[in-house]
């Protein structure tokens, strides 16, 4: 789970509490644990960060580990966005319906 605001991070880290859920507030941090070899069955992930984004994120996966790319969730306020749109990833808006949440999760267990 990736997002700049830790509290939103830590309440779904709560309500799935029966999973292990690693929260992150800088998605370079999420960069270099992959590049480290860890690896993750989804990546919930904000849209919109300082630093990094969520699109540039998604893209240095891609080149570093396409299939940790591949297990992107976005998580946006934004509805309209050209380069999310072209994306294959799913997308939830804000704020996070958990049933839907729960759906999309739902198809990346392993």
């Amino acid at each position: 789970m990736i997002d700049d605001d830790r509290l939103i991070g830590e309440a779904l880290r709560r309500f799935f509490s029966m999973h292990e859920v690693t929260v992150v507030t800088a998605p370079q941090s999420v960069v270099a644990r992959v590049q480290a070899g860890e690896r993750y069955d989804a990546i919930l992930c904000d849209f919109l960060m300082p630093g990094m984004t969520g699109i540039e994120l998604h893209r240095v996966l891609q080149a570093a580990c396409p299939e940790q790319a591949e297990r992107m969730i976005f998580m946006t306020a934004i509805t309209e966005d050209a380069a999310l749109a072209r994306l294959p990833n799913p997308r939830l808006e804000k704020p996070l319906d958990v049933e839907a949440l729960r759906a999309v999760l739902a198809k990346y267990e392993r």
